[in-house]
């Protein structure tokens, strides 16, 4: 059972006066955290005098690995206030240590107001309107892409996941954000390919031979690249959506694919897609139609034209 963070758990490294204190270098909060059996939602809120915000930054650590490092924007920061928050699913890592430090810029007073952890609820139920879903995974954790993402985002009860479906040269639908792989692929050496590669122009086979998890850490060493195929079946599984962000424009024949694997699965109707290509949701909506949860257009203006479009396809309903 994990504990819950107190004002008096924090000491900067160089001093440990309570309230306002003139700090130049970071403070530390170390916890160790057994098997978690819901998900946990960490605040921590402080109000600063300067003229630079500080930097809070989360990480997990599993015997010496880095896991995750949060990014080092701020949830927020104005009106002399910085807030951020994380959510932390049930871990799945005996041991782990969750690390929150806060570097404070030179000549900043910093008061620390609330850090707390408690039970999180925020993962609402999808409801047709707002979307609470996890994007590409559950990525804080683990890389990007993955089945193992995936999974871990359906064992923190989001609704729904986005995915980026793409088709290789022999016609596999597999999932990855760009259109190479050189972002993410390593080989056995941990290197990066050499040579630009695409998905379009290999062969899944080809595909296999890439490692896809350790680019973030070595504790996602071996994952290799998913299939929409096992993709899907993940969702019909456990009840999570899938949600797709197409960058590539598929045909009507490919989105013809895509809608036997869905049905495959038992999910047709779960799917929702979002492009910010008009001509790809066209395509989509020939072969759905209103049979699917839905579509989203990634842009904010758009002109006679594309509005007339939209009323052609019957998107605009």
């Amino acid at each position: 059972m994990i504990e819950f963070f107190q004002m008096s758990d924090l000491r900067p490294f160089s001093q440990t006066a309570e309230g306002d204190a003139q700090i130049t270098q970071s403070f530390i909060l170390k916890k160790e955290v057994d098997v978690l059996s819901h998900m946990y939602l960490f605040t921590v809120m402080a109000s600063y005098q300067g003229e630079k915000a500080p930097t809070v930054e989360f990480s997990l650590h599993n015997n010496g690995t880095r896991l995750y490092i949060s990014h080092t924007y701020n949830f927020a920061a104005r009106n002399n206030m910085t807030i951020k928050q994380w959510r932390v699913p049930p871990s799945l890592f005996h041991g782990t240590k969750m690390f929150v430090s806060v570097t404070v810029p030179e000549g900043t007073t910093l008061t620390v107001r609330s850090f707390g952890a408690e039970i999180c609820s925020g993962v609402k139920d999808w409801n047709g309107g707002l979307r609470f879903n996890a994007h590409l995974g559950f990525l804080s954790m683990i890389t990007k892409n993955t089945m193992p993402t995936y999974e871990m985002a359906a064992l923190c009860g989001y609704p729904a996941c986005i995915v980026n479906p793409r088709r290789t040269a022999d016609g596999v639908y597999v999932c990855l954000h760009n259109e190479s792989i050189n972002e993410t692929a390593r080989d056995e050496n941990g290197n990066p390919p050499e040579e630009d590669l695409r998905i379009a122009e290999m062969n899944y086979e080809d595909l296999e031979k890439w490692d896809f998890g350790s680019f973030k850490n070595e504790f996602n060493r071996g994952y290799r690249i998913p299939t929409l195929d096992g993709f899907f079946a993940l969702c019909s599984r456990t009840g999570m959506r899938p949600m797709f962000s197409t960058h590539p424009i598929f045909t009507r024949e490919e989105w013809l694919e895509i809608r036997a694997m869905l049905v495959k699965h038992g999910i047709l109707h779960n799917l929702h897609i979002k492009s910010f290509s008009l001509e790809n949701l066209v395509n989509a909506y020939a072969v759905f139609g209103t049979e699917i949860d839905g579509y989203t257009w990634d842009r904010v203006e758009f002109s006679d034209e594309d509005l007339a479009t939209l009323v052609a396809a019957g998107l605009d309903k």
